[in-house]
């Protein structure tokens, strides 16, 4: 049973006899399923710390340390000032992003 369709992309009438056709050639389907262009830099509000910054896909956390630390924030009462404790693995990830030791991680930053 053939079918008269408008392709979506270049709006040109076509005749086909398949079920699942959507496009009147490959080109047309290849264009439509390419990779869109990324979006603008936005600026977004951390979740954790308040901070502006600028990222052109939508972030929740503006560094790794801010979504780290958020990982137990809904497992305690909030307290205004509160910071949950991070696990081992944790600050281990955040000192080396540093390039500092556990030990001096930790020194500097009091956790």
């Amino acid at each position: 049973m053939n079918r008269k369709l408008i392709c979506p992309v270049c709006g040109k009438e076509f005749v086909t006899d398949k079920n699942a056709a959507k496009y009147c050639s490959a080109k047309c389907r290849r264009k439509a399923n390419a990779p869109q262009p990324q979006e603008s830099e936005r600026t977004f509000v951390c979740q954790w710390c308040g901070e502006d910054f600028i990222s052109n896909r939508q972030k929740k956390y503006c560094c790794e340390e801010c979504r780290i630390r958020s990982y137990g924030k809904t497992r305690f009462k909030k307290k205004k000032g509160f910071v949950p404790a991070l696990s081992l693995s944790q600050v281990a990830i955040l000192s080396r992003q540093a390039g500092l030791s556990y030990g001096r991680y930790v020194q500097l930053h009091s956790l």
